[in-house]
Order: structure tokens, then C-alpha cells, then sequence
């Protein structure tokens, strides 16, 4: 016997064609309004309702609430990005899935399937058990300049659960954006499958993303771990704003999930960290640093803001084929040899990213650049300012703050970030990029008086 269906919808040419799909399946009933789905469930027993939200007489909602109370079975609502307050509503009340209008075939067969399996024989369980999905949260400021989304784009009721309100080639509009702003939701999300082409980067993970991956499993998993910690312990300063370290805490936290997928970046990534007590730490902190000054100054392309969230994270990659004990010293007590051997690190990086096949070019720049200097006294090449990449001039900046406020060597004094900047302003301000040192400034929130 077909598994039984009630569709209810008020529009009449979308519930025809819905029934005309399910028929071929099921055996369907169709109701125009909530009210006569309210009569036939009144007489007659189904496996599942597929019902619209918003409804004449009878909303899709009250119809959830009278089925959990009088007759209990699986309910999927169908939504619109107007419904928010609905589906929150129709969550707490039971509702067993959600369909983002317009959805497909394939979504909606995975859906009822989901729900109908568990009607199934228990050793039938597994084949219609659905994927693990690892979403990554998105600032919903981020989807106001797209003219398309690269990628389906969910909203989060609850912990467990997502719901579509984009699809790949869709448009978010900007006044449904604010709506969701008004009612309090700061983050939109993506799949982890998915964000690599949110961002933008071109890296084959698919390997990686299958469970295929030659990085030690236990060993990313500390990795990232102990990365979080960072971000939450050492490199936000309770100075900055809060708000705008979180936006770029977690966007690094998804870009690194993502980056450490990878066997060859991850690698070299994780040997930042194996190399010395601070290195990556530092890296780490420029990442982050680097993403929430761009960010200030307005920059505010997912693509755009990963590139450079890479950039920093490898513009010390040079490094790490320097000698521990020379990382360990301060500059002043270089020897005229160990300054120079110091300084190449700019060209190892340069060869280093060069070499690596997802290394964004923006990257390679950076780390060749992020030493040169707005006066043109820098290393490598001493070339003006003016012929910067403008991802090096930021990555400078950000560089020179976490080299007082993070610890970069034994028994170094750490700044407070007011001291680091009072730091640059009196050291180096002649020397680094003027918009992007502002953006650092205006980030730092006044001593209360």
C-alpha cells in the first residue's frame, strides 16, 4: 500500500502540479485551506501532511498545532522568507521539516523520504537515515551586496535545525535581509561542503571532504581546537569590539576548517604550529587581525576577506625553515649574518606559496610584501608604497600590532592593545599604511572615563 499524503495549499495551480509529482509515489489528497485539511483528517487517516505556512481561514500553523493535539503525524510546512516568526512558531510546535519555496523534486523527495523512513522496517533505517551537515555561520550583513548566491543559504531555528531560503544562482532581497535584521538574526549559513565556493577558493577537497584525507583526523581535530582557543584567549583583546571580533572569529573559524581540509595547506599550516611555541600564534593573530581592519574599511566580499584571512595566516610561512633559536631571539641581538638570514623569509614565503597549487596569488604578494614599509626603507626590495598589493599594505599593519600584542618570543612584555597602538603611533606610523592604521584604531574601543 502507497504511503498516504495530504497537501494542503491554497494555491490551486502549485497544489495541482505538487499532487501530479507525489502521485506517481503516493497516494495523494489535496485541500485548498487548512480548514478542509482539518475535515479530511477529521475522517481519514495519512502518513504525512505537506502544508503551505500562510493560508485563508486556517494558517498552515494552526493546522500543525490541531494535528499534534487531535490526530499526531509527520507535518512539513512549506515557506516563504516572510514567515520567520511562523516557523519559529511552527518549530516549537513540532513541525517535522520545513520546505524553502521554490524547491525542487529532489529536495522534496528527500524530504518526505527522511520523514516516511522511519515507518519503514528498522533494517531499512539506514538506507533512508540522512547525512550528517556541517553548516558554517555567514554575518548576514555579508549577502546584502550579492547579486547571486554561489550556494544554498540556510536560516537556523535551533541547534539541530536549518531551513533553505536561498538556492545556488538565487538572490537574497535586501529588504527580506533587513527583516531578518530587525528580528534579531545576525548570521545566515552555508554547508561545509559548500562555503569553499562561498569564498571563493578553488581547491579540490573533495578527497578530504569524503573522510579520504591523509592529515591525521585526531590530529586536525586538536589542531582546530586548540586554534579556537587561541582566537578566544590570546588575539581578541577585550579593546576591541566585540561585535566585529566575533564576525571575524567565526568567519576564521570556518576558513580554517576548510584550509586544514586540504592535505597540502593543512600540512604546512600545522607545521606553523609544530615549529615554535609562537609562531603560529602570531600568524594566527595577523590572520585575524588583517580580516577585522579590511572589514572596517569596508571590504566586504566573502572571496575577498578569505584571501586575505590566507594571506595572513601563511605571510610567516618563510619562517619556518629558519632556525628555532633565531625566532627565540629579539632583533636587536641579531648578528649582521642573522639579520640577513632572517630577512629572506620573504623570499622563502614568496617560493614557498608559489609552489603550492591552491595558494591564492593575493598570498604570494603578501608574503614577499608584508615587510616593506610606506617610505620605502623595507625588505625585500625597498619599493615604494604606491606599488604595494593592497592586501601586503593591511597585513603590514596588522603584523606590526601583533608583533607588541602577541607573544612572539621568551619573556617578551605583552602590550595591551592601547599600548600597542601608542606603540606604533610613536615607532612606526611614517612607516605603515595610514587608511588601514585608522581602521585598526577606530576598532578599539575608549577607556571608560
Amino acid at each position: 500500500m502507497k504511503p498516504r499524503i495530504l497537501i494542503v495549499e491554497d494555491d490551486k495551480s502549485f497544489r495541482d502540479a505538487l499532487s501530479a509529482i507525489l502521485a506517481r509515489n503516493y497516494s495523494v489528497t489535496a485541500a485548498e485551506n487548512g480548514k478542509v485539511a482539518k475535515s479530511i483528517l477529521s475522517i481519514q487517516d495519512v502518513d504525512l501532511v505537506i502544508s503551505d505556512i500562510q493560508m485563508p481561514f486556517f494558517t498552515g500553523v494552526d493546522l500543525l498545532e490541531w494535528i499534534k493535539q487531535t490526530k499526531p503525524c509527520p507535518v512539513i510546512l512549506m515557506t516563504g522568507f516572510s514567515h520567520l516568526l511562523e516557523m519559529k512558531r511552527a518549530d516549537e510546535l513540532g513541525a517535522d521539516d520545513f520546505l524553502s519555496k521554490p524547491f525542487s523534486d529532489t529536495e522534496l523527495k528527500e524530504k518526505i523520504e527522511k520523514i516516511l523512513g522511519v515507518l519503514k522496517p528498522a533494517e531499512n533505517k539506514e538506507e533512508v537515515k540522512p547525512p550528517e551537515v556541517d553548516f558554517f555561520k555567514v554575518p548576514i550583513e555579508d549577502f546584502v551586496s550579492q547579486k547571486e548566491t554561489s550556494c544554498p543559504v540556510f536560516i537556523k531555528l535551533n541547534n539541530d535545525k536549518y531551513i533553505k531560503i536561498a538556492h545556488k544562482g538565487g538572490k537574497i532581497p535586501e529588504e527580506k535581509i533587513n527583516l531578518f535584521k530587525d528580528k534579531g538574526i545576525a548570521y545566515l549559513y552555508v554547508t561545509k561542503e559548500d562555503f569553499p565556493s562561498f569564498v571563493g577558493f578553488t581547491v579540490q577537497i573533495t578527497k578530504a571532504l569524503a573522510g579520504n584525507s591523509n592529515i591525521n583526523a585526531e590530529k586536525k581535530n586538536r589542531f582546530l581546537k586548540y586554534t579556537g582557543e587561541l582566537l578566544s584567549q590570546q588575539i581578541f583583546s577585550p579593546s576591541f569590539d566585540q561585535t566585529s571580533c566575533q564576525h571575524a572569529k567565526d568567519f576564521l573559524q570556518s576558513s580554517l576548517n576548510i584550509i586544514a581540509e586540504d592535505d597540502e595547506t593543512g600540512s604546512i599550516l600545522m607545521g606553523l604550529n609544530d615549529h615554535t611555541d609562537f609562531l603560529y600564534a602570531h600568524s594566527l593573530g595577523v590572520s585575524a587581525m588583517s580580516v577585522l581592519i579590511a572589514k572596517k574599511m569596508g571590504w566586504e566580499s566573502g572571496a575577498i576577506l578569505f584571501k586575505l584571512a590566507f594571506a595572513g595566516l601563511f605571510h610567516d610561512i618563510g619562517k619556518k625553515e629558519l632556525p628555532k633559536s633565531l625566532l627565540e631571539k629579539q632583533r636587536f641581538q641579531f648578528t649582521a649574518e642573522e639579520v640577513k638570514l632572517y630577512e629572506s623569509h620573504t623570499v622563502r614565503g614568496k617560493e614557498i606559496l608559489d609552489s603550492l597549487k591552491n595558494a591564492p596569488s593575493e598570498s604570494v604578494a603578501v608574503a614577499y610584501e608584508h615587510h616593506e614599509s610606506a617610505v620605502g626603507n623595507g625588505y625585500p626590495r625597498s619599493v615604494d608604497h604606491s606599488k604595494l598589493h593592497p592586501f601586503s599594505k593591511i597585513v603590514n599593519v596588522a603584523n606590526v600590532f601583533c608583533n607588541y600584542a602577541i607573544r612572539s618570543y621568551p619573556d617578551q612584555k605583552i602590550l595591551t592593545a592601547q599600548e600597542a597602538i601608542s606603540k606604533m603611533q610613536t615607532n612606526k606610523v611614517f612607516e605603515i599604511d595610514k587608511q588601514a592604521f585608522q581602521a585598526l584604531i577606530s576598532l578599539i574601543k575608549k577607556p571608560s572615563a
